[in-house]
């Protein structure tokens, strides 16, 4: 069951992706810190396009350097 795979990943992924249409094409993370919580939705919502947001601009450069290689837009 998908549930319990993604119970071990964050404790309230689950309630995060019932919020999320399954053909969503864009994901805005507001608050995103480290991206963690983004890149799971985005393997189990397959978008296009995923925008982190966050104050701290460690977090990011964190993000950009190691999770999301691929497609992502500096927005400063």
């Amino acid at each position: 069951m998908v549930r319990e795979y993604i119970s071990w990943t964050h404790p309230f992924l689950h309630e995060i992706l019932k919020a999320i249409p399954h053909n969503v094409k864009t994901l805005i993370d507001v608050g995103c810190g480290r991206g963690i919580v983004g890149a799971l939705v985005r393997v189990y919502r397959n978008a296009d396009r995923l925008v982190g947001i966050d104050i701290r601009t460690d977090y990011l450069d964190f993000v950009r350097n190691t999770i999301f290689t691929m497609n992502y837009t500096k927005l400063t």
